[in-house]
C-alpha cells in the first residue's frame, strides 16, 4: 500500500505541533475525517497557486471587472459541544457593517453586499456572541 506524502498544510500543522503541544496529535486524529482531508487538499492547492503567483492575476482580473459578482466568503462551522463556532472571512468589511439575525432554525449574516444564511439543527435561544478582527468574523452560537 502506497503512503501519500503529507502536503504543505499538513507539514505546517505538524511543525506547529512542535510549538503547541498536542496539536500534532489532533491533526493525526482529524486526518481520519474525509472533510478534514478535503480541507487540507484545498489549502494545499491554494498555497500552490499562491506560490505560482496565480492568485495575483486572478485578483487583478476581478479588480478590473467590477461588474462581476464578488466571490462568496469562506464560511467554516465547528461543533464545539455546547455551541457552534462559525468563522467567516469578510475581507474589506468594517465591523459596523456586520449584522447577525437569528432565525427560527438559521442564522443570517449580512455585511455590506454579502449576505449568507446558515441553516442550523436547533432554534437559537440567545443572541450569538461574535468578534471581528482583521476581516475574520468569529461567531459563537449556543445550542
Amino acid at each position: 500500500m502506497e503512503t501519500k506524502e503529507p502536503g504543505i498544510t499538513e507539514k505546517s500543522l505538524k511543525e506547529l505541533g512542535k510549538i503547541f503541544p498536542g496539536l500534532d496529535s489532533l491533526v493525526n486524529i482529524a486526518k481520519s475525517s474525509p472533510a478534514f482531508r478535503e480541507r487540507l487538499k484545498e489549502k494545499d492547492e491554494e498555497i500552490e497557486k499562491r506560490l505560482r503567483g496565480e492568485t495575483q492575476t486572478e485578483f487583478k482580473r476581478k479588480k478590473e471587472s467590477r461588474n462581476q459578482p464578488a466571490r462568496e466568503p469562506q464560511v467554516d462551522i465547528f461543533d464545539e459541544g455546547d455551541y457552534l463556532r462559525i468563522i467567516v472571512e469578510l475581507p474589506g468589511v468594517e465591523e459596523k457593517d456586520v449584522v447577525l439575525q437569528p432565525g427560527e432554525n438559521s442564522l443570517q449574516i449580512s455585511a455590506g453586499k454579502f449576505s449568507h444564511e446558515i441553516p442550523l439543527p436547533f432554534h437559537i435561544e440567545q443572541n450569538p456572541e461574535y468578534s471581528y478582527r482583521n476581516g475574520i468574523l468569529v461567531i459563537k452560537v449556543v445550542k
